[in-house]
């Protein structure tokens, strides 16, 4: 009797640490999001903008991202922003203005862009546009703050072709307009194969 419950016990052993290397093997193959590229996509770090600011081609203020065109309002309390506390108008005070960032690829990889665009209503034109490039590609996004009372997250995929990539936002308005597309949630991830 001894001997069968023994055997018994190191049967339920070998069953239970056989479950628990298959789940473990389970986990470490599971999807991981990929790490986000873009440094402070939200916006959130950097000076304080109070209600917003206008930031131009020699502003520091706006943490990791550079102004190359223009000028851009560094929005705080003004709007309400996509998420967090704060966001990019991309028509300053005045616009259109472009901003970018630059980060580690590895060529030939494909990347997926991710942001969300709103609108400032104060002024024209109704529907906003925004130009998005990377790697030699680009895309336009229109945005209809007349249909639109909120905010849309777009989506876009470029193959990188070195070993660092720039990624650029430029509004599309009128030269002196002050009412642009809203940026915020920038995101880059790597494209698991």
């Amino acid at each position: 009797m001894r001997r069968f419950i023994f055997l018994t016990m190191v049967g339920l052993v070998i069953v239970f640490a056989s479950a628990t290397a298959q789940q473990s093997t389970a986990a470490q193959g599971a999807d991981v999001p990929s790490k986000n590229l873009i440094a402070n996509g939200g916006f959130e770090e950097g000076k304080d903008p109070g209600g917003f600011s206008t930031e131009g081609k020699d502003s520091k203020n706006i943490a990791h991202w550079t102004i190359t065109m223009g000028t851009v309002d560094y929005i705080g309390t003004y709007f309400p922003c996509h998420g967090g506390k704060r966001c990019i108008d991309m028509d300053g005070t005045p616009g259109p203005g472009r901003i970018q960032q630059t980060f580690s690829t590895t060529p030939d990889v494909t990347y997926h862009v991710t942001f969300a665009v709103g609108a400032n209503r104060e002024g024209p034109p109704n529907v906003k546009k925004l130009q998005v490039s990377a790697a030699g590609k680009s895309k336009t996004f229109s945005f209809d703050g007349t249909k639109n009372k909120g905010w849309s997250v777009y989506h876009w995929d470029f193959a990188a072709k070195s070993k660092q990539t720039t990624l650029t936002f430029t509004s599309l308005s009128q030269k002196g307009n002050n009412c642009g597309a809203l940026l915020d949630d920038v995101s880059v991830v790597m494209v698991e194969k």
